[in-house]
C-alpha cells in the first residue's frame, strides 16, 4: 500500500503603502513560510509599506475602487473566484465605486511525497 501524500503549507502576503508620495502595493505567493511571504511583499513594495494581509494555503485578491479615500477590499478563500468576489464586495462595502481587482494569486499547499 502506498503512503498517503504529504503536503507543505504555502503562504502569501499583501503589503500596502499610502502616504503623501502616493500609494504602492505588492504581493507574494507560494512562499514556504509566513515570514518569507511578508519579506517578499515588503521588498517589492518599497519604503513605508506594511503588511495588510497574509494567507496560508488559500487564494487572495485585492480590489481598489474610486472613492474619497481610494477605497479598497481584500478577500481570501480556497477558491480564486470566491477570493475575488469577497475583495470586490468589501471594496464596495467600504464605499468604493467601480471596484476592480489589482492583485490575485493562490498559495496552495505543495505536495512533497
Amino acid at each position: 500500500m502506498e503512503p498517503a501524500p504529504s503536503y507543505e503549507d504555502r503562504f502569501g502576503a499583501i503589503a500596502f503603502q499610502d502616504d503623501a508620495f502616493g500609494n504602492a502595493a505588492s504581493a507574494s505567493s507560494g512562499a514556504e513560510s509566513e515570514e518569507q511571504a511578508k519579506a517578499i511583499a515588503l521588498g517589492k513594495c518599497g519604503d513605508h509599506c506594511k503588511i495588510v494581509y497574509v494567507v496560508r494555503n488559500q487564494c487572495m485578491a485585492a480590489a481598489e475602487g474610486i472613492g474619497e479615500f481610494g477605497q479598497a477590499g481584500l478577500g481570501a478563500s480556497t477558491s480564486l473566484t470566491r477570493a475575488i468576489q469577497r475583495a470586490l464586495k468589501q471594496c464596495r462595502k467600504n464605499g468604493g465605486v467601480d471596484c476592480s481587482i489589482k492583485h490575485q494569486s493562490c498559495s496552495y499547499p505543495q505536495r512533497v511525497k
